[in-house]
């Protein structure tokens, strides 16, 4: 029998273990666009494996969201709710590393002629999540923390239920407009909708998988980790789903040759698996992976500053390629490593987690 403290420790390691899962997923989708052409997807014999690859980590950044809905709501479960105090603490453990890095960035991009990101203005581009492309993450997660501060409103578990069904509806509804209207002619196949970073940046494309964390929160984990008609549905999920988007990866590929556009976490497969993986993970990951994987040190180092490595990790991965490709002067390489090295001392005591 699990007490409440060693299930709560469990629920803490468990967050910093998914954690360094869900940011090891993201640092290899980006190891392969940064060091490998898009031609591994296109033209290779081995695209299919590539596809497969790259599908099979798009269930990060949605992990990250619930894990971060699941555990505001535990937090706030057992104390009141101080909207100053909450959006201080935010920005407190957010906003420095946040911003450092972005000017860290910006000054690597300048000193390259290779890696400057063209019609970027530094503040807009801070403001925005635009001085890099995966920067969106941080203004994304403050749209979500000002909508948790609307939910304790919603105190009744049915209504907050209806509340993600209705998001996940809406997420599907988009989901598949933004892929059937230009796939059948109805409208231009234009930047709009190709625009990944444009998209990531809506807070309407990811509010199911947040509020799937947050309502996991409320509910009676222990009961549903038992009921193996659940665990076989989620798990029907996550390989359905995984399979689906694979294929319809493929398909995508060979309609409109866009790579980005055919992977990209906007699509109606990577929601089916991406829920099954956060469902399975939060109901059934303590117990069935238990203390000692959970409590594996390298893992739960990498899980308690997972959001230093997202910071920091595209800068890295541009330094490795110029290492081992080229492209890049050696005093470029030294000036953003020295950059890497200084960011690294500044923001480690502001970023764990």
């Amino acid at each position: 029998m699990v007490n409440a403290g060693q299930a709560s420790r469990l629920e803490k390691e468990f967050s910093r273990f998914a954690k360094a899962i869900a940011i090891l997923a993201v640092v290899f989708l980006h190891l392969l666009s940064s060091l490998f052409p898009k031609t591994i997807y296109t033209l290779e014999d081995s695209r299919l494996v590539f596809i497969i690859l790259n599908q099979l980590c798009r269930f990060s950044v949605p992990l990250f969201l619930a894990l971060s809905g699941f555990g505001l709501a535990r937090k706030y479960q057992a104390q009141t709710l101080s909207i100053k105090g909450f959006l201080f603490d935010r920005a407190k453990r957010l906003l420095p590393s946040y911003l450092i890095w972005s000017l860290i960035l910006a000054a690597a991009f300048r000193v390259s002629n290779t890696w400057y990101q063209d019609g970027v203005n530094i503040w807009p581009g801070i403001l925005f999540g635009e001085v890099d492309y995966h920067l969106y993450f941080v203004p994304l997660i403050f749209q979500l923390y000002l909508f948790f501060l609307c939910l304790p409103v919603i105190k009744n578990r049915h209504r907050l239920f209806w509340l993600l069904i209705g998001a996940g509806l809406v997420q599907m509804f988009w989901f598949g407009l933004i892929r059937l209207l230009p796939r059948n002619g109805i409208i231009s196949f234009g930047s709009f909708w190709q625009d990944d970073q444009l998209q990531y940046r809506l807070l309407g494309n990811w509010l199911f998988y947040f509020l799937l964390g947050y309502f996991l929160a409320q509910v009676n984990l222990a009961a549903a980790c038992v009921n193996k008609r659940i665990r076989s549905l989620f798990g029907v999920m996550v390989l359905g789903g995984l399979t689906w988007a694979i294929y319809d990866s493929w398909r995508l590929i060979a309609f409109t040759g866009d790579v980005i556009y055919a992977t990209s976490f906007t699509r109606l497969p990577v929601l089916f698996y991406s829920a099954g993986i956060i469902s399975l993970g939060l109901i059934y990951g303590p117990s069935l992976l238990g203390p000692r994987i959970l409590s594996w040190r390298p893992l739960q180092f990498i899980g308690r500053y997972s959001y230093l490595i997202y910071l920091s990790h595209t800068l890295i991965l541009r330094i490795i390629k110029g290492l081992i490709v080229g492209g890049q002067t050696t005093s470029t390489l030294l000036a953003a490593t020295i950059l890497v090295s200084a960011g690294v001392v500044l923001t480690r005591p502001l970023s764990s987690g």
